[in-house]
């Protein structure tokens, strides 16, 4: 009985689980740098049919100024946003230095296909805008 056992637990292990699927999963990343910019700026990411599963990772460092990223599906409605800002330094003291960071990270299961938009709204900006896009096919 014992080496029933052994043997049962052996080819459980050896032979492959007939429900695991292959993924595969296609990444960009995009670095943007602001200058004192107060000029709205659009990213567009294509999402397509092949793909089932969305993910955007949004990830910004501001120096000086304020700034705003909002979300937007293909149909227009709004799927997020953030907004950061400094509160000292910058030209009111300059021997301040503040650095804020933000990070925004959501995944879409099924997500509607056609381009998004990532709208970025600096006021006076300093920053550095990382945007990472994950789109994974099961």
């Amino acid at each position: 009985m014992k080496k029933l056992i052994i043997l049962i637990v052996s080819v459980f292990l050896l032979v492959p689980m007939t429900n695991a699927q292959e993924k595969t999963a296609f990444n960009t990343a995009r670095n943007l740098k602001l200058e004192n910019e107060s000029k709205e700026q659009q990213i567009s990411i294509d999402v397509s049919d092949e793909y089932d599963t969305f993910a955007l990772s949004i990830d910004s460092n501001i120096h000086e100024g304020k700034l705003s990223i909002e979300i937007f599906d293909p149909s227009g409605e709004k799927q997020g946003n953030f907004s950061i800002g400094c509160q000292v330094g910058g030209a009111n003291n300059p021997t301040t230095k503040e650095v804020v960071q933000g990070q925004f990270r959501k995944t879409f299961q099924k997500p509607k296909k056609g381009k998004w938009v990532v709208k970025i709204i600096p006021q006076n900006a300093h920053a550095q805008i990382n945007i990472t896009v994950t789109q994974i096919q099961n």
